[in-house]
């Protein structure tokens, strides 16, 4: 079966002398699984479902001594 995730949340980025230097997503609790074809909500047995981590690529200019998580 092939759906999508979508997980409502919010992105944070941090910024020094204007250069994006840090990134990271916020996710909330507000999950809905959806058809890709047609954006209809669909129900998914969620105990089969692999977790993936929501990791976002830090920026070019992100500084490398910032611990990132």
């Amino acid at each position: 079966m092939e759906y999508n995730k979508v997980i409502v949340g919010f992105v944070v980025q941090s910024y020094r002398d204007g250069e994006c230097i840090d990134q990271e997503f916020i996710a909330s609790d507000e999950v809905s699984r959806e058809d890709p074809a047609t954006g209809e909500r669909i129900e998914v047995d969620v105990a089969a479902e692999q977790y993936q981590p929501m990791e976002m690529i830090q920026p070019v200019g992100a500084s490398d001594t910032r611990e990132r998580q």
